[in-house]
């Protein structure tokens, strides 16, 4: 996927093919978000897409995708930009301008498995259904077929999706963003319960994304001996400084025997377990595959220790999950030099074979990511720039060191004041 901005807010000029994993860096308010919510929403494309076969218009399924855009990016934020945002998929190509204009041209063979899935679909209804009449309508080319069962509904996208997409792309993408503390005090079942207020999409869709994968994991998974979720297992009980328990549908952490409910832990703790549930929704869910999961700040509130154990996990599903890809935003010199370490190791993995034994007492295979598979971009006065060293595959030591020069030069110029104090 490759994804343009232009004069979008403060982003001036981005263009960037969507890698495995995505690092992007910057100061505050400099667009790295705006960057990361516009590759959420093309990745959402394809679910609007799927479950389209029951919009009988292309201008009602053009209609979703601007709604869509629009609840993350509101009109009136945008009145005064001349903004422009092109997306490239193997699938599609979506022009989004001034002026509201939405342009979206599918290639040939999209719009033939397309036509094909309709009629299958419709058949289905046809051959193994009982269709109960309701409000409820959907369009196929054979007519209108009405029904009151969204199961009926949820597997026929199922099917379209794994047909047209050749994977499931019907779960939902996962922004975890940095206002995630918010859904780990709000009352049980507020997302779902109060979906259809006036509330920001992404925190809302996040919402309910960390209601249902905390309770999967607290009922189905949490105990598995299997290794990748003893692996799991141990890197949240490492950044929550213990383990989570769920009880009479209250979310506990336990440390030394003693349990606090999470409402009255600490902010750290408050803000990594929305954090890493958000991570291991994709895991939970590993019949989805191809999932997008962006991820603003991971560092905070967070012990540089556990900013590595974040990095870990998130390399670590990323090798389990073939098709998942990330998007990092972060301010963290923690963060990159942790996904450094991690990029040379699987530098060695893929040049240095016989030495596997003694590089995975430091850094194990399973956390080591493919140099090709990672990007690392800055933006800059609305400019993103690349940040990768070409020569090394890694992110570029001399930015890295950038992000701490600052407090350098003022203690250089404190130590040379006193110098020459008797």
């Amino acid at each position: 996927m490759r994804i343009i901005i232009n004069n979008l807010l403060s982003v001036r000029n981005a263009e960037f093919e969507l890698n495995k994993i995505n690092i992007i860096v910057g100061r505050q308010a400099s667009g790295k978000s705006i960057i990361a919510k516009i590759a959420f929403f093309a990745k959402e494309i394809d679910y609007i897409f799927a479950r389209s076969i029951y919009i009988s218009t292309y201008e009602k399924f053009r209609k979703e995708i601007y709604n869509l855009f629009f609840s993350i990016f509101p009109k009136y934020t945008l009145e005064n930009s001349n903004y422009y945002v092109k997306i490239v998929t193997n699938s599609y190509e979506l022009d989004i301008s001034k002026n509201n204009k939405f342009i979206i041209k599918f290639n040939d063979r999209y719009k033939n498995e397309y036509n094909k899935m309709r009629k299958y679909a419709s058949e289905f209804l046809k051959n193994k259904v009982k269709i109960s009449f309701d409000k409820t309508s959907m369009n196929f080319d054979g007519g209108t077929i009405n029904y009151k069962d969204n199961i009926i509904q949820t597997s026929i996208v199922h099917f379209v999706s794994r047909q047209i997409f050749k994977h499931d792309v019907t779960g939902s993408n996962v922004y975890i963003p940095a206002t995630r503390t918010l859904v780990s005090v709000l009352e049980k079942n507020f997302f779902s319960l109060f979906n259809k207020i006036n509330f920001d999409p992404i925190l809302q869709s996040f919402g309910m994304i960390y209601e249902s994968t905390k309770i999967i994991y607290n009922n189905k998974i949490r105990d598995s001996k299997d290794k990748d979720i003893s692996y799991i297992n141990r890197i949240i009980k490492s950044v929550m400084c213990g383990s989570y328990e769920r009880r009479n549908d209250k979310d506990y952490i336990v440390q030394n025997e003693s349990s606090n409910e999470l409402i009255h832990s600490s902010s750290g703790q408050q803000s990594a377990f929305p954090l890493l549930i958000g991570l291991i929704y994709p895991f939970v869910n590993m019949s989805l595959g191809h999932l997008l999961t962006t991820i603003e700040e991971p560092e905070s509130h967070l012990f540089p220790e556990a900013q590595k154990d974040i990095v870990n996990l998130i390399a670590y599903i990323c090798n389990v999950i073939k098709g998942s890809q990330y998007i990092v935003t972060t301010h963290s010199p923690y963060v990159l030099t942790s996904l450094n370490n991690l990029i040379y190791a699987g530098s060695i993995y893929k040049n240095y074979p016989q030495l596997e034994n003694s590089i995975s007492k430091i850094i194990p295979k399973s956390v080591a990511i493919i140099p090709e598979s990672i990007s690392s971009f800055c933006i800059h006065n609305g400019e993103l720039i690349s940040i990768m060293d070409h020569d090394t595959g890694l992110i570029d030591s001399q930015y890295i060191d950038s992000i701490s020069e600052y407090s350098s030069i003022e203690f250089d110029a404190l130590l040379e004041a006193t110098e020459n104090v008797n």
